[in-house]
């Protein structure tokens, strides 16, 4: 179920539909779950780069934030205003 969301991908699948290998009390808390995981974070910036990459800054559900560096084939997850931040994002 975490892989699906992470993915954004639906739990019926080409082999099998959700409803026939998840128990129904499972099934009815789905929206609510997914709901809950919606809220845990959101996108409040978002900065390209010239390079392609780019740069978020993503407001996390407790009021806190955190940038994240989006490259081409990696990204990462840094505090913002780390003194780290950049060369861990740019390694």
């Amino acid at each position: 179920m975490l892989r699906a969301w992470a993915q954004g991908r639906s739990l019926d699948t080409k082999r099998r539909r959700a409803e026939d290998f998840l128990p129904l009390a499972l099934r009815d808390g789905l929206p609510g779950l997914f709901d809950e995981l919606r809220g845990l974070a959101r996108v409040h910036s978002e900065h390209p780069g010239e390079d392609g990459s780019a740069r978020l800054l993503v407001k996390l559900a407790d009021g806190q934030t955190v940038e994240a560096c989006c490259c081409r084939a990696t990204a990462c997850v840094c505090p913002p205003r780390s003194a780290v931040r950049w060369a861990a994002c740019s390694a």
